[in-house]
């Protein structure tokens, strides 16, 4: 191999020409705002939001926009908090918004012909930002029916409640910690080309990760995600709606 073959085979690091997101639907930060507290009211009349969720939610959704206020567009979500908090809504908020709003993100994809290996095999698409909700539980028990990881090319993979899930999983004598194995395979690649991004809804508090997944998994997500929290009450609770002026 000479030295413009290793060249061209160097994966892609940016986007070129395309933009963070493409938008169906054009809306500043303030109408994003208002679009999911109206979505999350029609589903939970009673729905509020305390200041410091007002905050969270902001930051999440200039994430899903791409607004310039967000420094980290490209990468995933950890959403935490004690249970009851509202994550797993914000998560789904988030995926309805994206749908209303047909939002595009730029991914890389591997499109190599036969025998044909470099640079040019690989070719940036606008794909619907999206995602299939799945529980944590669901990765454990896809892996000792297959032996295989469950969402692993998904271009945005969620994982629910991770924490609750066995960290131990055994395929026909193979043993596997799951989620750290998916996770770090993952994020490795995602840190090559930013275009394998995961969403998280989790108990587990940021300085528990390395005790909970090890280090190397811990190191991963903390580069590769906005870490999002969330503490207030239940959000069914009856109590004076916020909103942000």
């Amino acid at each position: 191999m000479n030295i413009k073959q290793l060249i061209s085979s160097i994966r892609p690091m940016d986007f070129g020409d395309f933009p963070e997101r493409s938008l169906g639907v054009e809306v500043t930060e303030e109408e994003a705002f208002e679009l999911l507290f109206a979505l999350a009211k029609a589903r939970e009349p009673r729905f509020t939001l305390s200041p410091e969720e007002i905050d969270t939610y902001t930051k999440a959704i200039a994430w899903l926009i791409g607004s310039p206020s967000c420094t980290s567009p490209r990468g995933g979500l950890y959403i935490w908090g004690p249970t009851g908090t509202g994550k797993t809504l914000l998560a789904s908020l988030l995926l309805e918004m994206s749908q209303l709003l047909q939002i595009y993100r730029p991914f890389w994809r591997l499109c190599t012909p036969e025998g044909f290996t470099g640079h040019e095999g690989w070719t940036c698409f606008e794909i619907p930002l999206l995602w299939k909700h799945r529980h944590a539980k669901e990765f454990v028990s896809h892996y000792i029916k297959t032996g295989q990881f469950l969402g692993e090319n998904d271009p945005v993979l969620f994982i629910e409640d991770m924490g609750v899930e066995s960290l131990d999983a055994m395929h026909f004598g193979s043993r596997c910690e799951v989620l750290p194995s998916l996770l770090s395979d993952r994020l490795d690649r995602h840190a090559e080309r930013h275009s394998l991004p995961v969403i998280i809804t989790t108990n587990v508090r940021p300085e528990g990760l390395e005790a909970k997944y090890g280090d190397r998994t811990a190191s991963r997500l903390r580069g590769s995600c906005l870490f999002l929290e969330l503490t207030t009450r239940d959000h069914r609770c009856d109590c004076e709606t916020s909103t942000k002026d």
